[in-house]
């Protein structure tokens, strides 16, 4: 495959993970994670979320990275979790989107919301256990 196809697909996936994302979180979806007004339209909109998306994530995976952001006490280490998405990516492309949106967050992340980054990602491997009961 050639590199300009290969950024073409980047492209198209991106676009099609920031349609999903809006949908599903509305159209600053970084900003409604990460500061959440109606907080039950919020879980609703995680667990729904997990519901579509359960199949392609791991839940090995998910537990692997969760485990390296609950240490984590300041945003700026929060970044250096990047590139060990990238690698989840490629291990597993089915999670694509998750990573994408875990990217997108972490870049926002700062010393005020850094605990609700966290919450948001331990709903996502509570709903993906409750809809994934018998999974790794």
């Amino acid at each position: 495959m050639n590199k300009q196809r290969v950024g073409r697909s980047r492209l198209n996936d991106t676009a099609r993970f920031e349609a999903n994302l809006k949908k599903r979180f509305g159209n600053n979806y970084v900003n409604a994670i990460l500061s959440p007004r109606d907080y039950n339209g919020y879980i609703d909109n995680i667990k729904s979320y997990v519901e579509k998306n359960k199949d392609k994530i791991s839940t090995s995976q998910l537990r692997n990275i969760f485990s390296k952001v609950k240490e984590v006490k300041e945003p700026r280490n929060l970044t250096m979790l990047r590139p060990k998405l990238a690698y989840v990516v490629g291990r597993q492309t089915g999670m694509k989107e998750l990573v994408y949106l875990l990217d997108e967050l972490i870049k926002k992340v700062n010393k005020d919301n850094l605990n609700q980054f966290k919450d948001f990602f331990e709903a996502i491997i509570a709903y993906h256990r409750y809809f994934n009961p018998t999974s790794n």
